[in-house]
């Protein structure tokens, strides 16, 4: 993969599998569940680390980004947990 050398557009998905606690026993979510993934970590550092660590793979430096879009959720029945990153070049 080449290197984004100029102004990059990021986005991410940060995926995190639901505690046992958010299931009842016959393994339906318990209506008690959040919807939304608000306990850490926090989203702006998950950003932040992910930028980091694609410098110098994905693009010459993360100063190179100049807009991005930050998410994080639950997985949805059959989603894996992990991180969907998605990189546009803007040149």
């Amino acid at each position: 993969m080449q290197l984004i050398r100029g102004p990059v557009r990021m986005s991410a998905v940060f995926l995190f599998t639901r505690p046992a606690g958010h299931f009842r026993k016959d393994g339906t979510l318990k209506p008690s569940a959040p919807v939304h993934h608000c306990v850490k970590p926090d989203a702006s550092k998950l950003q932040r680390s992910t930028e980091d660590a694609l410098s110098g793979l994905a693009y010459e430096d993360d100063a190179r980004i100049v807009g991005f879009s930050c998410e994080k959720r639950y997985c949805a029945p059959g989603e894996m947990p992990g991180a969907l990153i998605t990189l546009i070049p803007l040149s």
